[in-house]
């Protein structure tokens, strides 16, 4: 039918990620498993900046602001279509540009109002409690021994 694939291209060649063998392990890799993300990650960033964008709103701000001297064609021939002109069937209209697609320029930050931060007191300790008593054995001056006692333990903590 004559149609154009891809639409765009991204970086896909070894390309630094994380990787599945541990917490911090990264792995240089090639393909669509490295250009996909860049390309949705460059929609969330173009979405973010552009609420309420539609679908032809994106495809014509990642068309229209590609890169196209970073490519080298092979000066093949895909589909009838001659790598070196573009749109083409290697690298569409080209390598996207994120910067260009969102608007270009520096991105300014937006500034936040910031609160103090309250002053850190230590929490008071709280006093030892003993819960548990001793038994009572029905002999009154054991049992005014033994209370005695646990309230001399009381005091010295």
């Amino acid at each position: 039918d004559g149609t154009l694939k891809p639409d765009v291209s991204a970086p896909g060649f070894q390309v630094r990620s994380a990787w599945n063998t541990g917490n911090a392990a990264y792995n240089t890799i090639s393909g669509t498993s490295m250009a996909s993300p860049h390309v949705t990650g460059a929609v969330a960033l173009y979405l973010s900046r552009n609420k309420g964008a539609k679908y032809a709103d994106v495809y014509r701000a990642f068309t229209t602001s590609v890169d196209t001297s970073t490519l080298t064609p092979d000066n093949k021939n895909c589909g009838g279509v001659a790598d070196a002109r573009y749109p083409n069937n290697n690298y569409g209209y080209g390598r996207i540009n994120v910067a260009r697609a969102i608007g270009g320029g520096a991105v300014t930050p937006t500034t936040t109002r910031t609160t103090a931060r309250p002053t850190p007191r230590p929490t008071p300790r709280p006093t030892p409690r003993r819960t548990t008593r001793r038994p009572r054995s029905g002999n009154k001056e054991a049992d005014i021994a033994a209370l005695e006692e646990e309230l001399a333990d009381l005091l010295d903590n």
